[in-house]
């Protein structure tokens, strides 16, 4: 994992480095299937988009199921007609 100054092996180091100072402060993973799959135990939050179609692909969003707890729910509808619902959950 790639910071602006340096490079991690792995997610746990990163997030040590990047910890939040305050309550306040969130980190934000945008990665690809193996960042996420690495960063995903270590969160406790979690805001994902579901979309309402399939696509054909290999990689896949690791499983999510220790996200009991919607604290937000949001069903929105795209320009291009396909529909998703943003969440908020936690742990």
């Amino acid at each position: 994992i790639k910071t602006a100054k340096n490079i991690y092996p792995s997610a746990a180091p990163a997030f040590g480095v990047a910890a939040p100072q305050d309550d306040k402060s969130e980190i934000f993973i945008i990665g690809g299937g193996e960042i996420y799959r690495q960063a995903l135990p270590l969160a406790d939050k979690l805001y994902l988009t579901v979309i309402d179609k399939k696509y054909e692909g290999d990689t896949f969003f690791p499983d999510y199921s220790e996200f009991k707890k919607v604290i937000k729910e949001e069903k929105k509808q795209t320009d291009g007609g396909v529909s998703y619902t943003l969440f908020e959950l936690e742990k």
